[in-house]
């Protein structure tokens, strides 16, 4: 298959044809002195849009045809952007004038507009184009007259965007065994993934991170790392997932180092670095130290297509010193191809709805997954695809024109063209959106409503909708994929909240192909920019490392539409940047405020260059971070912007006329801390439907004529700490669908014409510390899905209205604190799927009548006061998780509470006074995980406790009364099981023995003979062999690594390289004549160590060893000295 840049050339006809047809409609146009040319052109392109599909598949075909097509159709598509720029010019001149006075002669705008060269010379060149595709044959295809928003972005199904794991069980049981498995010889170790471009490495490393077993860890992180190696960047994403509040904007790499430690001391983590490319030792090393803080048994998991990588991993001081170390090769993933049976499972999940039948397209359906070379990247793509083409015939085109890529490893240019072939078959709407992606670098991560708002701009879509049914669409070809915490999931309002995307290597090697000669890197060191401005078809570019080069602006491409300017080391661009750059629509200087340069202070004030108000056209302007205390008031010129981003500047205050602004729909302010003030006109944005103030700190008060922002949707003042009231008529923004107030620590009150915003889906209110009670009307919200009212401390009461929410689906009311009762009618939310009570220690009952059908996620922990669940509380069918934790006084379960068979999570921890279990507690079916530690005064399980045979995860910590486990306690399929600190437990069933799911078994204290017994089932399902220690020097912490085994248990132990223990204390700190658990313990000392008994009694030092001596006088422990 051949053809690049002409791959998009039938979406940018559709594209103008549209706009065209729409222009030549409008009453403006039919005063128009070419009136008649505009018609004809308006036919010209009707009729060349008729044969893209045929012109696209003769490129697709290849020959010597193919290419001549696809010359033909570069110059199509340059000469309909050039139709579109010529629109635009004319809209944004039209705008200049009024409307009444626009057809004197005497307007410059209309002399503009009749200049024959500006309309005659496109038609003339189209005209050519047309001649030209005569020699081509292209046969028109029928089409039924529709409506552009009728024709174009369909509701998308976005059920492809859960990526499905096929043929990896293995793999991911052996990944999971590396994380949990002690390693005390390597205090951090790195597991290794490898494997090539889309084998599914990440997808690997998702479902382990989401995996319920490994959730024992302080921290967990996810990183795209990606090529260009960036430290910087790799620790702020990690600080950021320990603290997603943090402000991290102009910071050092100091300030970071000493944040990270901070964060990571003595915690045990889990972080992934997904796509890993670095190989210089240096940079390595440089990470390495910044990991180091955390805990020993932290784990770093790095998934790489190259094996240097991990071998370079193994060198360094860190690594010598076994401090941070990949595992043993042979532990190490490697992943290899996917079966053919396993790949046609992948399309099947893709391609089909859950009661299709398959059979008919099996055949060739299995075909087509043999040529997908065992790549789940590659079959997913295709699955997506072939769900918009479900025949025969279709089919059978696909399986012709794919490549066969075969089961090798040198199938990565062939995978290309097969993920080429998958773009042909995409839809036409979504082609020229998918190209733009190629202007981000590898491993960017795309802000989705940034990129919704650049598609807008640049007229590929025409709505939000149209961009969220994009991105669906490529989430289900696998072309994009969400990034960061794999297991975060967002509740039903929150799958609107804007998202970080990520392309894979591949794709985006896709993206740079389709672009081809539209996009360029535009390097500002280079020796080429005076080349620049021949790149004739160039409309979006990438300037990097700019260092005061100011004459490369006077280079850019003339055409270009977007630009997006990286790594800038000086903020300052010069006056005239931008001044031949007149049909430039997005902007986006974001990124050059990434890197502080060299000596460059944070508080460096900067302005925009005046060149700006050159761009007539410009429709997005992104200068997030850049350190600007104000804007122009030449910025009111740019009558066509439609999305304003200045997050994170220095602004102290905005031009009134900004408010002239009347295309304006999306503003973003936030993180302005020194913005105290807004313009009092902010009413007359009248198109606006986002505003963002979210952060700035020292803003006293919203202007009155915001609640004439009539086609406002989304509203955010969180952290806007000290505004005390909101105008009295907010009620009046009925449009309003997401409004968050959080951390607004001074709102006193909600007004009541909040009951208006009858629109309204998401609320969140939490920390607002002085709001003391709800408006009586505030149920009127019938829309609520999404009410957040935790941390409200002084909120005494919910108003009874608050159950006529029949939509509401989240709400959280943790740490309300003053709330005392619930209202009556609290139980009969019919849609409540998540409630969060934790905290409100005041709650003594929950209302009977509990028919919240709905619930799935049920949290009572720390409600100190509640003393016991309704009778009823079985009626929660529906429910998966619940938290009684920290409910003292609870004493019992109703019997009910036996009806609960979806409940897979339950946390009965510190529950006091609960005595026992309902005896039906097996009616559990899908119990997963039970937490019973402090249960104190329970005595016993009840008999069919044994029969739970979902149960996986078992904490009896603590719970000193109980006195004997079941006999059948071995039918249980734990991995997980904790008696620690069971005082009164004598003796443990024999059928323990036979429990060779356990993978885990922790007891801490006890009987000894409990814990002897322990020992002997650990040792006979070999749950923990023999572990390793080697001994080091802590430089950071002052003290030698022995000291760790403190809190280590285990059945046999070698301590390593003794004569690294420098002072008595640490081996003191040590208590391993604590270790009752211990039965064989070997010694062994370097080459400079002493050699024998003697030399641990005397030594270098004899008082270093007399606590390892001790040790003799341990009963039943074996001493090797070696």
């Amino acid at each position: 298959m051949v053809g690049v840049g002409e791959m998009i050339a039938s979406a940018v006809v559709k594209q103008v044809t549209s706009r065209l047809i729409k222009i030549a409609g409008d009453e403006i146009a039919l005063q128009w002195k070419f009136k008649g040319d505009v018609d004809k052109m308006v036919e010209k392109m009707k009729d060349l849009e008729a044969v893209m599909h045929d012109a696209d598949n003769k490129v697709s075909q290849g020959g010597d045809v193919g290419k001549e097509v696809g010359r033909w159709l570069l110059k199509l598509k340059s000469v309909a952007y050039d139709v579109e720029d010529l629109l635009d010019d004319l809209d944004t001149k039209n705008n200049e004038a009024k409307l009444k006075a626009f057809f004197s002669r005497d307007n410059p705008a209309y002399r503009w507009i009749t200049r024959p060269h500006n309309l005659l010379d496109v038609r003339k060149r189209i005209e050519e184009i047309e001649n030209d595709s005569r020699a081509f044959k292209l046969v028109p295809q029928e089409k039924v007259e529709r409506s552009r928003k009728n024709e174009t972005f369909a509701p998308s199904s976005d059920r492809g965007t859960s990526t499905g794991m096929q043929g990896r069980s293995a793999e991911k049981d052996k990944l999971v065994n590396l994380i949990l498995r002690s390693e005390a010889n390597v205090d951090i170790s790195i597991i290794p993934i490898v494997g090539l471009g889309g084998i599914g490495k990440t997808t690997l490393a998702q479902s382990v991170f989401a995996d319920k077993r490994v959730d024992i860890f302080d921290i967990q992180a996810w990183v795209h790392v990606s090529e260009k190696f960036d430290l910087l960047q790799i620790m702020s994403a990690i600080i950021k997932s320990v603290d997603a509040n943090i402000n991290l904007d102009n910071i050092t790499l100091q300030y970071l180092q000493d944040c990270l430690q901070d964060k990571l001391a003595d915690k045990k983590y889990l972080i992934v670095l997904d796509d890993f490319w670095e190989e210089g030792g240096d940079n390595l090393e440089k990470l390495k130290l910044m990991l180091q803080h955390g805990s020993s048994g932290s784990r770093i998991i790095v998934t790489t297509r190259n094996q240097t990588v991990v071998k370079k991993m193994k060198t360094g001081v860190l690594a010598h010193k076994r401090l941070i170390l990949p595992v043993h090769e042979s532990d190490q993933i490697n992943l290899d191809f996917l079966s053919t049976n396993d790949c046609w499972e992948l399309i099947k999940i893709r391609a089909f709805e859950p009661d299709d039948d398959p059979t008919p397209l099996k055949q060739i359906g299995y075909e087509i997954a043999g040529k997908c070379g065992g790549l789940p990247l590659v079959a997913n793509a295709f699955g997506h695809v072939m769900s918009e083409h479900k025949s025969i015939k279709a089919w059978q085109d696909i399986k012709v024109r794919m490549v066969n890529l075969g089961l090798r490893s040198e199938c990565q240019n062939d995978t290309l063209e097969s993920l080429k072939l998958s773009y042909y078959y995409m839809k036409r709407e979504f082609k020229i959106c998918f190209a733009y992606l190629a202007a981000f670098p590898k491993g960017f991560l795309i802000d989705t409503n940034r990129l919704i708002q650049q598609w807008n701009a640049l007229g590929y879509i025409h709505s939000e909708y149209d961009g969220e049914s994009c991105i669906n669409y490529l989430l289900g070809m696998s072309f994009l994929q969400i990034s960061g915490h794999p297991t975060d999931n967002l509740s039903p309002v929150h799958a609107k909240a804007s998202q970080k995307l990520i392309m894979h290597d591949l794709v985006h090697d896709l993206a740079l192909v389709i672009a081809a000669d539209e996009f360029l890197v535009l390097d500002a060191r280079g020796t080429g920019p005076r080349s620049w401005k021949k790149e004739i078809h160039c409309r979006h570019a990438e300037l990097i490392q700019y260092q005061n080069q100011s004459k490369v602006f006077d280079c850019l491409p003339k055409k270009l539409r977007s630009l997006h300017i990286r790594d800038l080391h000086e903020w300052q661009l010069p006056p005239k940047a931008f001044s031949g750059s007149k049909y430039m629509r997005v902007l986006d200087l974001a990124c050059a405020a990434r890197k502080l340069s060299q000596g460059q202070s944070a508080s460096s004030k900067i302005m925009l260059p005046h060149s700006i108000e050159k761009l007539k056209l410009l429709r997005y302007l992104d200068a997030t971070g850049l350190q600007i205390t104000s804007l122009s008031k030449s910025t009111s010129t740019l009558q066509n912007m439609e999305t304003l981003i200045m997050s994170n500047c220095s602004l102290e205050t905005l031009p009134d006329n900004i408010c002239s602004l009347h295309k304006l729909c999306y503003l973003d302010l936030s993180g302005n801390r020194s913005l105290d003030k807004l313009p009092t006109s902010l009413g007359k944005l009248s198109k606006l439907s986002f505003l963002n103030f979210s952060g700035c700190s020292v803003l006293q008060v919203l202007p009155k004529s915001i609640c004439e922002l009539a086609c406002l949707e989304h509203l955010d003042i969180s952290d806007c700490c000290v505004i005390q009231n909101l105008p009295d008529k907010f009620g009046s923004l009925l449009q309003l669908i997401f409004l968050d107030l959080s951390g607004c620590f001074m709102l006193q009150e909600l007004p009541e014409s909040i009951w208006q915003l009858t629109c309204l889906q998401h609320l969140d209110m939490s920390e607002c510390r002085a709001i003391r009670k709800l408006p009586d009307k505030f149920g009127s919200l019938l829309q609520l899905i999404f009410l957040n009212l935790s941390g409200c401390f002084m909120l005494q009461e919910l108003p009874e209205s608050i159950c006529q929410l029949t939509c509401l689906q989240h709400l959280d009311m943790s740490e309300c604190r003053a709330i005392q009762n619930l209202p009556y009618k609290f139980g009969s939310l019919p849609t409540l799927i998540f409630l969060n009570m934790s905290g409100c220690s005041k709650i003594t009952k929950l209302p009977d009548n509990l028919i919240l059908q709905s619930l799935e996620h049920m949290n009572l922990s720390n409600c100190h006061e509640l003393e016991n669940l309704p009778k009823d509380f079985g009626n929660l069918q529906r429910l998966e998780f619940l938290s009684l934790s920290d409910c003292y006084k609870v004493s019992l379960l109703p019997e009910s509470f036996c009806q609960l068979n979806h409940l897979k999570f339950l946390d009965l921890s510190d529950c006091h006074e609960l005595m026992e279990l309902p005896e039906c507690f097996s009616h559990l079916v899908e119990l997963d995980s039970l937490n019973l530690t402090s249960c104190c005064k329970l005595q016993v399980l009840p008999e069919s406790f044994c029969k739970l045979s979902k149960l996986r995860y078992l904490s009896l910590s603590y719970c000193m009364r109980l006195d004997k486990l079941l006999p059948s306690f071995g039918d249980l399929k734990l991995q997980s099981l904790d008696i620690s600190c069971t005082e009164s437990l004598n003796a443990l069933p024999d059928s323990i023995d036979e429990m060779t799911s356990l993978t885990r078994f922790e007891a801490r204290q006890g009987a000894p003979d409990v814990i002897a017994r322990v020992e002997e089932i650990k040792k006979h399902l070999i749950i923990s062999g023999e572990i390793e220690h080697v001994v080091q020097q802590r430089e950071n912490k002052g003290c030698s690594s022995i000291v760790e085994l403190a809190d280590l248990t285990c059945y046999a132990l070698d301590v390593q390289e003794l004569q690294n223990v420098k002072h008595p204390e640490d081996a003191e700190r040590a208590k391993l004549r604590d270790k009752s658990d211990l039965r064989q313990l070997t010694l062994r000392w370097g080459t400079n160590g002493g050699q024998g008994h003697g030399s641990i009694i005397l030594g270098t030092n004899g008082g270093v060893w007399k606590p390892l001596f001790l040790l003799v006088h341990l009963p039943g422990l074996l001493i090797i000295f070696v």
